[in-house]
């Protein structure tokens, strides 16, 4: 069960499909949210297969949440493929459940070499914004979040914050 988790984002004629396994938290979580924030009118539909996936944190709920909205928003396809009772359950308890598609069977084909996502080792800064907006995304879908989450946000604000100043005090280095 101990198995690090590992994101595939690729994209063709106009279908991204990603691939989710292992322990889905922040760290993979961080190049899905630059993606959820950067894909333009060229994507049409989004698949995530989640049958390799044993687990989720609440961050990488959060970006998938978020990646929800912009789909929405967007009125583009989202579809969860082949989600574990267990996943399906921790998405649930954040009641953030329905804003997803099941699909059962099936599964995405990944273009070797066409992956889409900046999988660099991300800063501590990226990592701290991207808990700060994940958890905020949970909290505004649903209001039992605020209770579970406003420490979390508020502690990583002030992680945030304290990034941010040590980076300008640094020269932005």
């Amino acid at each position: 069960m101990g198995n690090k988790a590992n994101l595939v984002i690729t994209e063709k004629n106009g279908v991204c499909s990603i691939k989710v396994s292992g322990r889905a938290n922040f760290e993979c979580g961080i190049p899905l949210r630059s993606f959820s924030k950067n894909f333009g009118d060229n994507i049409k539909k989004i698949v995530i297969d989640l049958g390799g996936c044993e687990s989720m944190d609440s961050t990488f709920m959060g970006i998938l949440t978020m990646l929800s909205l912009k789909t929405k928003k967007m009125n583009i396809p989202l579809e969860l493929l082949n989600t574990s009772t267990s996943v399906r359950a921790l998405l649930r308890g954040l009641g953030v459940e329905k804003m997803f598609d099941f699909i059962e069977g099936g599964a995405v084909e990944l273009e070797e070499n066409r992956a889409i996502a900046d999988t660099d080792e991300p800063s501590r800064t990226d990592a701290a914004r991207t808990v700060v907006e994940a958890h905020k995304t949970l909290m505004n879908v649903s209001l039992d979040n605020i209770a579970k989450f406003e420490k979390v946000v508020e502690f990583a604000e002030d992680d945030l914050r304290r990034l941010e100043s040590q980076e300008h005090d640094d020269g932005g280095k």
